[in-house]
């Protein structure tokens, strides 16, 4: 299976400067979708409740860059089941 550029797990800059972790890829038909849980405010202010969202398609291109949860002291375990 091909898992795009960003597998489950990671954790992702939006274009909007809000921060999110990839929960599932190719959830939709054809495959070309990544869920994903906001974590963080264009801020950077941690969100109380994540924001489930979408992205298919062009939309995809909202997601800029990759970042270190490391660096960044977030725990993607945390936002799964």
């Amino acid at each position: 299976d091909y898992l795009g550029p960003y597998p489950v797990g990671s954790l992702v800059r939006l274009d909007s400067n809000e921060l999110a972790v990839v929960t599932k890829v190719g959830a939709q038909q054809g495959g070309n979708s990544v869920d994903l849980k906001i974590i963080t405010t264009s801020e950077g202010k941690k969100l109380p409740q994540p924001t489930l969202t979408t992205l298919s398609g062009a939309d995809l291109a909202r997601i800029i860059a990759e970042v270190d949860p490391v660096g960044r002291n977030i725990e993607v375990t945390e936002y799964f089941d």
